[in-house]
């Protein structure tokens, strides 16, 4: 039997990790940039790396390597990818 996943935050999701988006919960404006970045629920993310003090946090997403900030990203919801 399939384990149920709980939803994380972005931010929370370590290097070299994937996990699949299910929710943003920003702003109209801001989330729908960020779908237009490939951020859509349902799609496969994998965090690359970070900055250089820990900010922005660094992914691919739809083959684009995106930078977001940690703070927006702690509002972005997903599940690990097994």
């Amino acid at each position: 039997m399939k384990e149920k996943q709980l939803p994380f935050s972005l931010s929370m999701l370590e290097d070299c990790s994937s996990a699949t988006v299910i929710s943003a919960d920003l702003p109209k404006a801001a989330r729908g940039r960020l779908y237009d970045l490939g951020f859509n629920p349902g799609s496969s993310v994998v965090r690359v790396g970070r900055g250089p003090f820990g900010d922005p946090l660094l992914f691919t997403a739809k083959g684009r390597l995106v930078a977001l900030r940690r703070r927006d990203a702690a509002l972005v919801y997903c599940v690990k990818n097994q």
